[in-house]
């Protein structure tokens, strides 16, 4: 099977002001290009979730938009950078299961776009560039 994400550690350890401001960063960089963004905290660790879509480039799934989410956190030996394919914003759980349904046979066609125009490799790359301007230490190697 397919993975259908693009993950990179940096080592650079942020606080969560840098993770903030690095959410802010990729956000930014793509409502330069007409992307919808929204930032929200991550449901399982410290860090931020940034989520991209457009219409037309990304599918609607069950009346929710898909989304590339990028999610930043940082651990004691580094920082996290995690782009993958989910629902753009906080979603309510009962849609979510509606989705699973569908989720299978759209999944890796929306990763087959999102590859194929490198947004991944973009928000991975514009998040590290921000994470190394706003570290609060580098981590030894």
């Amino acid at each position: 099977m397919a993975t259908f994400r693009t993950e990179k550690r940096i080592d650079v350890v942020l606080d969560q002001e840098g993770l903030q401001a690095a959410a802010a960063d990729v956000a930014k960089h793509f409502e330069g290009q007409l992307y919808e963004v929204d930032i929200s905290p991550l449901e399982d660790r410290e860090g931020r979730m940034v989520s991209i879509t457009r219409g037309g480039f990304f599918r609607t799934v069950s009346g929710q938009k898909t989304a590339l989410n990028v999610s930043i956190w940082s651990t004691a030996d580094g920082t996290t950078v995690d782009a993958d394919v989910g629902l753009f914003k906080s979603q309510g759980v009962s849609s979510l299961i509606t989705v699973f349904i569908f989720w299978p046979v759209i999944l890796g066609q929306i990763w087959g776009l999102i590859k194929e125009a490198k947004i991944d490799d973009e928000a991975v790359e514009v998040a590290e560039r921000s994470i190394r301007a706003h570290s609060a230490k580098a981590v030894p190697a």
